[in-house]
């Protein structure tokens, strides 16, 4: 469970990479516009991505309750450019990776509660929840790398096979 996990977020490490790599010159527009058919912008797209990677982490690594995790405010008036969600990037995936490292796989099946608004509660294996947040940042990696595409910026390919072939390839 513990290889599996690292090398997920190994791979989401690099795969954000590529993409922001392809955002670098983007003029403001490309950057912030709304998309046609009410797609969010390339830049809340990306913030979406990573942001929600941790609101996530926080809860994980008990820094803060599963609602307060959930609602961690962001603006994305603090991202004027690709350089400063880059920056933003670059914290959220070394605490990721810090955290996976040092996880267990025991505390990789612990049971996580979320509090629903009827007054249930919802478990969860901290595991799913993990491969849900990979999942969803190659969905949103995806939309931003059409986009970029249509600026004439394709991030290149960024299937997993990609990945194993230049960790190979450096090894």
């Amino acid at each position: 469970m513990r290889e599996l996990l690292q090398t997920t977020f190994a791979y989401d490490r690099w795969a954000t990479d590529r993409l922001l790599d392809a955002t670098a010159g983007l003029d403001p527009e490309q950057w912030a516009a709304p998309q046609p058919k009410g797609l969010r912008s390339l830049r809340d797209t990306l913030i979406h991505q990573i942001h929600g990677q941790r609101r996530y982490l926080a809860w994980w690594d008990g820094s803060l309750e599963p609602l307060a995790a959930y609602r961690l405010p962001i603006d994305p008036n603090d991202f004027p450019d690709p350089a400063a969600l880059r920056a933003y990037w670059t914290g959220v995936a070394a605490d990721t990776a810090a955290f996976v490292a040092d996880l267990t796989d025991e505390g990789a099946r612990r049971s996580l509660t979320f509090p629903l608004p009827d007054g249930r509660s919802f478990q969860i294996p901290l595991w799913q929840l993990m491969l849900h947040v990979a999942n969803h940042s190659t969905q949103h990696r995806a939309e931003a790398a059409q986009m970029l595409t249509t600026f004439g910026r394709s991030p290149g390919d960024l299937d997993m096979l990609f990945f194993y072939f230049e960790r190979a390839e450096g090894a």
